[in-house]
């Protein structure tokens, strides 16, 4: 019987049926990761919110993509106001003993803790212990004050580069610890308690800053893996500051966001502001706002913020004129890694589309993952849609799902053939994509290209590259893309051009690309 209560606990969802009543059925099988993985639903009171269309069709993707990605375990929930929608727990927090997801397991979630630490700063502000506008360098010694680096450069990571200018997702965030705790003169862990997880209600959230917290959860900690070809037990990583360090669940996050939206944290005017797009002196929108991504993708807002550890990642998208949210949380790193969103584009996630294309946007239809691993098929389902008002959703599914094969690409070829062969329906139904191509299209290009042999998409590299270049030119990560291709076709004056840019750039934190850079130009010599 203990087994039979692990699988079933193991494939839980609470749906909202077309009809509004809660339905209670087997769950259909799927390929999971362990054949153990089969189960029944766990029934639960029907909430009181409105129905969902297409609850079955985004369960099936949401098992389809935890299969491809190799994720352990999964805790998903869709919320309509403060009503949840759609809520389901898939595979295990701990593989080795076979226990499974549950609503009560808590997960680190990394740097999803910069938009709850936002929050705390900004209460601050409200009170008027800080300013937005407080020089950096009044709390930190590693800014100089002539950078003229503000506090509300760093919450929108902005304070690389050419401050207010040039949007650089920065380590520089942890600063935000610092600036509480002066301000207040109370400790930023107490803070957080108190004003937020006691005000919102948060009892299962809890700050990482040694194995204490863990080992008071116990069994409802979410173990780490990571997938090496295969998935392997990896290890937690400790510490606790603004841009990261909280564990917690999907429903205490559910709260937070209620609590967040109800005006229980903040007035609506500050949360306005926090989630308004950060603008350049010269009116360019940049993809953050205060503590959290912000865009607009097909006329829909979307606010979002991800997390990425080493054996963890998790999901926050809410689309505010809809009043929808979703929050998903995972136990490795490859619902975030793949995507590379600190670029700031949550359509890079097919784990975001599978969610706006079931529970936000009306499409003439709905491409079902298998379809993708199938070029013949695909191109005879996708052809048809390229054109229209929703032809951009199809573009970027498909550029989603060559980037999530060119990461695996890395160290498969089959998988780089793949992203390959994507890529190249994609520009033949989209002639114009350089034109719109991006950071995460770019580097798509880049592996293809450095890593996979590819010798059609040079022109395409040097396009993005330079119309990037020209509105950033010290980005260091459009730089390296360049350097890498550059030092690819034998171009190595071309590539020391780029490296030297990134070595020489002004205001940036070194990081690894610098000693990429670096390491490039002294064999050079």
């Amino acid at each position: 019987m203990a087994g039979r209560r692990r699988r079933e606990s193991a494939h839980s969802r609470t749906v909202v049926s077309r009809r509004g009543r809660t339905r209670c059925r087997p769950l259909s099988p799927v390929v999971p990761l362990l054949a153990a993985l089969t189960g029944l639903v766990a029934c639960a009171p029907p909430p009181a919110a409105p129905p969902l269309v297409h609850a079955d069709e985004f369960e099936a993707e949401i098992e389809a993509l935890r299969a491809f990605f190799a994720i352990p375990g999964l805790s998903i929930l869709v919320k309509q106001g403060r009503s949840p929608v759609y809520e389901r727990q898939i595979g295990f927090a701990d593989l080795e003993k076979g226990i499974p997801v549950d609503a009560g397991t808590t997960f680190p979630i990394a740097s999803l803790t910069k938009t709850i630490s936002t929050v705390l700063l900004l209460q601050l502000v409200e009170e008027g212990a800080l300013s937005l506008d407080d020089q950096m360098s009044d709390y930190s010694e590693r800014i100089d004050r002539s950078a003229d680096i503000r506090v509300r450069h760093i919450l929108s990571h902005t304070s690389e580069g050419r401050p207010g200018e040039d949007f650089l997702y920065s380590g520089r965030f942890a600063l935000g610890r610092r600036i509480i705790e002066q301000a207040s003169g109370r400790t930023y862990a107490d803070l957080m308690q108190s004003r937020i997880f006691d005000r919102a209600g948060m009892t299962d959230t809890l700050p990482m800053i040694d194995r204490t917290g863990l080992d008071a959860v116990g069994n409802r900690a979410a173990r780490p893996y990571s997938y090496q070809g295969d998935t392997v037990p990896g290890q937690y990583e400790f510490g606790f500051s603004t841009a990261t360090g909280l564990a917690s669940t999907a429903r205490d996050l559910a709260r937070f966001d209620d609590a967040l939206d109800g005006g229980e944290l903040l007035p609506a005017a500050r949360v306005a502001e926090m989630q308004t797009a950060f603008r350049t002196s010269g009116g360019e929108a940049l993809p953050y706002g205060l503590g959290t991504f912000v865009q607009t993708f097909l006329g829909e807002k979307l606010v979002w913020s991800y997390g990425q550890a080493d054996c963890f990642s998790s999901l926050y998208l809410k689309v505010p004129d809809r009043d929808l949210t979703l929050i998903i949380l995972a136990n490795n790193n490859l619902m975030s890694d793949p995507a590379r969103l600190r670029a700031g584009d949550v359509t890079d996630s097919l784990f975001a589309l599978g969610f706006l294309k079931h529970f936000v946007y009306r499409l003439p239809d709905t491409i079902p993952f298998s379809t993708y691993l199938s070029s013949d098929e695909l191109a005879t389902r996708i052809t048809p849609l390229a054109v229209g008002g929703m032809s951009a959703f199809y573009r970027q599914e498909l550029l989603a799902h060559a980037l999530a094969a060119a990461f695996f690409g890395m160290s498969d070829a089959a998988a780089m053939s793949r992203s390959r062969s994507l890529l190249g329906l994609a520009y033949r139904l989209y002639p114009d994509l350089d034109g719109a191509g991006d950071l995460s299209l770019l580097r798509n290009l880049n592996l293809v290209t450095v890593i996979g042999g590819a010798g059609e998409f040079g022109a395409g590299i040097e396009r993005i590259g330079g119309r990037l270049l020209s509105r950033h030119p010290e980005d260091p990560f459009v730089n390296l893309l360049l350097g890498s291709y550059y030092a690819h076709i034998g171009s190595s004056r071309k590539a020391a051009d780029h490296y030297r840019t990134i070595v020489n750039a002004r205001n940036y934190e070194p990081g690894w690309y610098t000693e990429i850079a670096a390491d490039f130009l002294s064999q050079e010599r």
